[in-house]
Formats: C-alpha cells, structure tokens, sequence
C-alpha cells in the first residue's frame, strides 16, 4: 500500500491502517501480510541497492520475508508491479 493511499500524515495513516486491519480481522481473517512503501523506495532501491539504507530493507512476498535488493530485477519489477497501489 502507498502510504499516500492511508491519509495525508503519519497519523492519519497509522490510524487507517488500524482500522482497515481490524475490518479485516473482524471478518473472521486469521493472517495478513502488509508493505507500506511507496513505489519511489522500491524503484531507489533497484537502482541503487549499494545505499545503506537499503542493506536490510525486508518485504513481504506471498508469506515470505525477503530482503528487497536481493531479488533478481525481474523479480523486483514484477514485485512493483504486483503491489504498489495508489489507492484502497
């Protein structure tokens, strides 16, 4: 989920990813796997995997964590692709 897609400041956001959460959980769900990133990270990431800040940088593919820069490019575009969206 972009973090813009969740409200316009960190609170807000937090505040609506509880709530769409607990929806969620209310409906009887038992697990849910959640990136909150926007496309520009993963994108930076790809091309500049040296940066530290991405040495440990974790998402969560199909149950799996994995660190993002470890992926082949095909598999880093197809992960953007797949789960980057502007709005819920």
């Amino acid at each position: 989920i972009s973090p813009g897609a969740l409200g316009h400041d960190d609170n807000e956001r937090k505040n609506n990813l509880v709530h769409v959460m607990d929806g969620y959980f209310d409906q009887g769900a038992h697990h849910l796997n959640v990136n909150v990133f926007g496309t520009e990270k993963l994108i930076d990431a790809m091309e500049h995997p040296e940066k530290e800040e991405y040495a440990n940088f974790t998402i969560r593919v199909s149950g799996y964590a994995v660190k993002f820069i470890d992926l082949t490019r095909e598999q880093q575009l197809d992960v953007i692709a797949r789960t980057c969206h502007d709005r819920m």
